[in-house]
């Protein structure tokens, strides 16, 4: 799929759900990719990067133009904050309060995401939903930390199974629901396989990795 049918799609679902297409930021799942791919879609405009391994994302940040905005979006491990924060754009990983102490005390100001395990699955991260409205008036207190919004993942689905698919829909209506109650701007939810459902049910940002190197 091209860059421009990837856009054209976060167009229509915007619309669809009668929202501006100004509202939804692609974010391009870059890990794993060589610095000429990523290059590729910056000239087409991309300026948004997701990268999961702090070392991954040293080496690109040092070979690329440095107007790429670059985002963490793997789990961020205690060893590895000090190399993380100040680095990021975005850190969209932080799935527990003590992770969060732990970037603040390092006294520099970092936007980040808190990720919401909204599917309750064992296989990933983040926390329950009763957990992040339970810690969040301590997350708010926290300096150093700028809450910008949410970050979920939905289950796996087979494409024409529409009782799955409807799952997932719910799972992120219940995603924007939590941001609309905790009154945050930012939602990063959605990939290649279910971002058109994302968007349509209030994404803010999408994270599409194969949809855009299968090119």
């Amino acid at each position: 799929m091209s860059l421009e049918s990837v856009l054209e799609r976060i167009r229509q679902a915007s619309l669809r759900s009668g929202r501006s297409p100004d509202d939804v930021k692609l974010l391009c799942v870059s890990k794993g990719r060589s610095v000429a791919a990523i290059l590729h879609l910056y000239e087409g405009g991309i300026r948004d990067f997701g990268e999961n391994r702090i070392q991954d994302a040293e080496e690109k940040q040092r070979a690329l133009p440095h107007d790429i905005r670059w985002h963490f979006i793997g789990n961020l491990q205690s060893n590895k904050i000090r190399k993380a924060v100040g680095r990021f754009h975005l850190i969209h990983s932080i799935s527990s309060f003590e992770l969060a102490k732990k970037i603040s005390a390092l006294g520099i100001p970092q936007d980040v995401l808190l990720e919401v395990n909204i599917a309750g699955e064992a296989s990933k991260h983040g926390m329950s939903e009763a957990e992040l409205v339970r810690d969040f008036p301590e997350f708010q207190a926290l300096p150093n930390i700028r809450i910008r919004g949410l970050m979920t993942m939905a289950p796996q689905f087979r494409l024409l199974d529409t009782d799955e698919i409807e799952r997932v829909r719910v799972l992120f209506r219940e995603a924007r629901a939590l941001q609309v109650r905790l009154g945050l701007p930012e939602l990063s939810m959605g990939m290649s396989q279910d971002y058109e459902i994302a968007i349509e049910e209030g994404a803010t940002i999408v994270r599409i990795g194969s949809a855009l190197f299968s090119i």
